[in-house]
């Protein structure tokens, strides 16, 4: 409860319109707080960087030749944590297609083994090809190439679908079995 005292034939209006006034800006402080639209709450985590593309369809070079399938934008150096996967479509049959990842650069750190799609079955199938890892990035203007090839068996394998995000880390541990 409040309360207003003024001596007779004083106007107590404006003083009325800055307490509407200072209770409508609280009331919009709060309600931006309450759903997110102010400026305090902007997102502080990590920036991830996400390729993907559905229903592509790009043919997969055989003899172990590496088909370029996505690359990132330009990543700034340091460590990222990578994940990609790779769909096909007509995975032939007899054929292994292995997927991974390299860097516009050779002076860069790649920690991840090959992922592989194989078809064993007597007719075409569909199959996916995943790879997650470490990149270490040490130089200016690189990107993360993401790759696909027929390693081995006849050629046929498209790649229709893919996805592939870097994460920076501020710290990675690798760890190896040799």
């Amino acid at each position: 409860m409040f309360s207003t005292h003024h001596q007779r034939g004083e106007d107590s209006r404006p003083h009325h319109r800055g307490i509407v006034a200072g209770g409508l800006a609280g009331a919009a402080v709060l309600l931006a707080a309450v759903t997110g639209l102010g400026t305090a709450n902007a997102a502080t985590g990590p920036t991830v960087y996400e390729q993907a593309a559905y229903n592509q369809n790009v043919s997969i070079a055989a003899n172990n030749v590496h088909t370029t399938v996505s690359s990132s934008p330009v990543l700034a150096e340091g460590t990222y944590q990578v994940n990609s996967t790779i769909t096909f479509n007509n995975l032939t049959a007899g054929s292994q297609v292995l997927c991974g990842w390299t860097t516009s650069d050779s002076g860069d750190a790649l920690y991840g083994n090959y992922g592989d799609a194989e078809n064993q079955d007597a007719t075409a199938n569909t199959g996916s090809c995943t790879v997650t890892g470490i990149a270490e990035i040490n130089n200016a203007n690189d990107k993360l190439i993401l790759w696909a090839t027929v390693y081995s068996g006849p050629a046929g394998p498209v790649a229709s679908s893919w996805s592939s995000n870097e994460t920076p880390v501020a710290n990675a541990i690798v760890s190896s079995l040799t």
